[in-house]
C-alpha cells in the first residue's frame, strides 16, 4: 500500500488478515494512527509508516498482544511521544524515529521495550 495517497483507514480495513506479517503504509497521507487499525493483525511483525503526516501517536496504538518486531516511523511530523505510546510492544527489536520534529520524550517512554536492540532518533529537534 506504498504511495497511494491514503489519508484515512477504516477501523476494520484489515479485518480477516489474520496471517499478515508485514504492512507497509509508507509514503501516504496519514495524519492519525488509531489502535483499532491493527487490532486484527495478530501476526504483524513489520509495520512501516514512514513518510506520512503523523504528528502524534495515540496511547498504545496497537493491541496489547502485538508481535511487532520492527516499527518504522521515520520522516513524519511527530512532535512528542506520549508516555504510553509504545506500551504493548514487548517484542519490538528495532524502532526508527528519525527525521521527525520530536522535542519531548517523556520518562519511562521505552520501559516496555525490554528487547529493543536498535533505536534511531537522529535528525529530530
Amino acid at each position: 500500500l506504498i504511495e497511494n495517497s491514503i489519508d484515512k483507514i477504516n477501523g476494520k480495513a484489515f479485518y480477516g488478515l489474520l496471517k499478515l506479517e508485514e504492512l507497509n503504509l509508507s509514503k501516504n497521507k496519514l495524519f492519525k494512527i488509531d489502535k483499532i487499525y491493527f487490532i486484527y493483525l495478530e501476526r504483524l511483525e513489520l509495520l512501516i509508516l514512514n513518510s506520512n503526516y503523523l504528528f502524534n501517536l495515540e496511547d498504545q496504538f496497537t493491541n496489547r498482544s502485538s508481535k511487532i518486531i520492527s516499527l518504522f516511523l521515520d520522516d513524519n511530523r511527530l512532535i512528542e511521544l506520549k508516555q504510553n505510546a509504545f506500551r504493548g510492544f514487548q517484542t519490538l527489536l528495532t524502532l526508527h524515529l528519525s527525521n521527525n520534529f520530536i522535542r519531548v520524550i517523556y520518562n519511562n517512554l521505552f520501559q516496555d521495550l525490554r528487547y529493543l536492540l536498535f533505536l534511531d532518533l537522529s535528525n529530530n529537534n
